[in-house]
C-alpha cells in the first residue's frame, strides 16, 4: 500500500516516489479561485488519495529527480 504525501508524491514501501508526468501543487500551497484563497495543495492530495484508495500499487521507476527521489509510473 502507498501513503499519499501530496498530489504528485507517494511513499511506497518506505521510499518516496514522485509520479512521472504529474506536477501538482505542494501540500501547503494555496491558490485563488474567483478571488478567494483555496487550499489547492491539500485538495490535490485528497484527489490522489481518492484515486488510489486502499489499492496496492506497482511502480516502475523511470528516472530520479534533482533531489535523488525515484520518479515512476504507478498503477493499481
Amino acid at each position: 500500500p502507498a501513503d499519499v504525501i501530496d498530489g504528485d508524491s507517494l511513499r511506497v514501501a518506505g521510499t518516496e516516489v514522485r509520479l512521472f508526468g504529474v506536477d501538482a501543487p505542494e501540500f501547503s500551497q494555496s491558490c485563488y479561485s474567483k478571488g478567494s484563497e483555496v487550499a489547492c495543495g491539500a485538495m490535490a492530495k485528497d484527489v490522489l488519495a481518492g484515486l488510489i484508495g486502499n489499492s496496492v500499487l506497482t511502480c516502475e521507476p523511470r528516472n530520479t529527480d534533482a533531489f535523488g527521489r525515484i520518479v515512476a509510473t504507478c498503477q493499481t
